[in-house]
């Protein structure tokens, strides 16, 4: 799944013109994005020799980036475009313009005097060179590997695009999916794989420290839960299934492993990531009056979507503070968590990931419940998370409160959360928002 996102992601610029199209003896005007929420948009343009104006259709999905980018192949072209002064693969010149996930790329190609020149760009309807951009971006030892001379440009983006050059070009076209879009399932809003994370950080610091003899408890916890984001028309459906395994080697340390594992859709994009984490708390202060402990806690995982063309290796590494504050039936709580992510460059073949993104993001949360009966309580939560340092998101800043109800039980004297059921409202910048449910056991 991760390779053939990677593959997605870095060929769609490939395919963007079709080789044939790319050795076109006109030149077309650049066609004027469509308008529109859907996650993908191409607006294509076709003339033959003797049209006065090109011939100019536009097609939106919401399923795959592949079945976008199909349509610049010779197939789609012959069947979108028939009749007359239809597409011809030997004569038609053709430019097309593609909002991918609201990223704008578009490209061209002109012949003068049998020299094929090829143009394209990202986030702009005015294309560039590709040779000169070649010149200007490229160091003296890569610049000797491509022959700018020679006339054969698709052979020179199909190595740019792998190494020579074109990382830096797919790198800058993920990060504007992470500052301008909201729906990226790396980063750049709270349902990516970096927000899961740095929420899975202050999750296990928040639910670690248990009061009572702990010594040699063993707890197995799952916490499934549905959450529903929406932000610019569209709307993001997540399922996730954290997985966790406690051992307290008495009551003041303790010992997590985690295996959070997600599932999210936007429209009809499917993403899937999986991550594996440990975790270690320490009680430094315990008295009737408060508890404090640290949680150092590290992550690895993997996120992939064909749909979307995304996908990375991540680690992460946190440090989250907890204090507990016992009030007659009353329990306070503060949770501060400070997480450094950072995605891994993958290499498979010729392609390689084009996120290479760092990130410090903070979570600050208080949370109160109230012992209604010695097994039963209820409280409530609110959780403050923004992006510190790093590439810049689109939600760099978000908030989530909510309520909680808990069935405890007690295990040589040791209390802890037997079943719990949460529901939690998150709204953050650019008018993203939702609501999530969860259902947690500790066996």
């Amino acid at each position: 799944m991760l390779r053939r996102a990677l593959l997605t992601i870095t060929t769609f610029l490939l395919f963007t013109l079709n080789y044939n199209t790319l050795f076109a003896i006109n030149t077309v005007p650049i066609p004027t994005l469509a308008s529109g929420s859907e996650l993908f948009i191409a607006t294509i343009s076709v003339q033959n020799a003797g049209q006065d104006s090109p011939t100019t259709k536009t097609f939106r999905g919401n399923g795959s980036m592949n079945d976008i980018i199909d349509k610049f192949q010779d197939a789609d072209l012959t069947q979108e475009f028939s009749g007359g002064n239809g597409f011809n693969e030997n004569t038609s010149s053709i430019s097309g313009s593609v909002s991918l996930r609201g990223v704008n790329v578009t490209a061209q190609v002109s012949s003068t005097n049998g020299v094929r020149t090829l143009h394209f760009c990202l986030g702009s309807t005015t294309c560039q060179n590709f040779t000169q951009a070649v010149t200007n971006s490229l160091n003296s030892s890569a610049k000797s590997a491509i022959d700018l001379s020679t006339t054969s440009v698709w052979d020179q983006l199909v190595d740019y695009l792998k190494g020579n050059g074109g990382t830096a070009l797919l790198s800058t076209l993920a990060d504007d999916w992470v500052k301008q879009t909201s729906i990226d399932p790396v980063a750049g809003n709270p349902d990516s794989f970096m927000g899961q994370l740095t929420k899975a950080n202050f999750n296990l610091a928040a639910n670690g420290i248990l009061m009572g003899n702990t010594s040699g408890l063993d707890l197995f916890s799952a916490a499934p839960s549905y959450s529903q984001n929406t932000s610019n028309n569209l709307t993001i459906k997540s399922a996730n299934l954290p997985l966790k395994y406690s051992h307290y080697f008495n009551a003041d340390n303790a010992m997590f492993v985690s295996a959070p594992i997600s599932y999210s859709q936007v429209e009809q994009a499917k993403t899937y990531s999986l991550a594996l984490g440990l975790g270690y708390t320490h009680v430094f202060i315990r008295n009737p009056h408060v508890v404090w402990a640290l949680t150092p806690s590290v992550y690895a995982g993997a996120v992939g979507s064909v749909d979307l063309g995304s996908g990375t290796l991540l680690y992460d590494g946190a440090l989250a503070s907890r204090v507990l504050i016992p009030y007659g039936a009353f329990t306070y709580g503060i949770t501060n968590d400070l997480s450094y992510l950072k995605t891994a460059k993958v290499k498979i073949g010729d392609v390689e990931t084009p996120y290479d993104m760092k990130n410090v993001l903070t979570s600050n949360g208080f949370d109160v419940t109230y012992h209604l009966h010695k097994n039963f309580s209820v409280g409530g939560f609110y959780t403050m998370t923004n992006v510190l340092s790093g590439i810049d998101w689109y939600v760099n800043s978000y908030n989530e409160v909510g309520f909680k109800l808990a069935k405890l039980t007690d295990y040589k004297s040791a209390m802890y959360d037997h079943m719990t059921l949460s529901a939690g409202y998150l709204f953050g910048k650019h008018g993203y928002k939702g609501g999530s449910l969860t259902l947690g056991f500790n066996l």
